[in-house]
């Protein structure tokens, strides 16, 4: 949590506003962001079909979540909770309409 809380109270707010790219390694094990050109890779991206700034604010809209994970103990203690009580099925009923 260190090496994030000084990122956090070391960088602008316009540093703070770009996207989040981070290299595809361990997450757990946080040294700073990274860019595309190091081959980083966002953790969220919108897609502007679903999230068209243009649309009033009471518009829905859904998020897309491209699930993975690797196979080390930090990202299993995260998956295994989520996928035991995320509701899947009801996400896709309410996609599917």
């Amino acid at each position: 949590m260190k090496t994030v809380q000084d990122l956090l109270a070391n960088s602008s707010a316009q540093e703070l506003g770009q996207p989040a790219i981070v290299d595809d390694v361990d997450f757990s094990i946080f040294k700073g962001f990274s860019t595309e050109a190091k081959v980083g890779r966002q953790l969220v991206s919108l897609n502007p079909y679903y999230f068209d700034s243009k649309l009033p604010k009471y518009v829905s809209r859904f998020l897309i979540v491209y699930w993975r994970w690797e196979r080390n103990e930090a990202s299993v203690n995260f998956k295994d909770p989520l996928e035991a009580n995320f509701n899947f099925n009801a996400l896709k009923l309410m996609i599917d309409k």
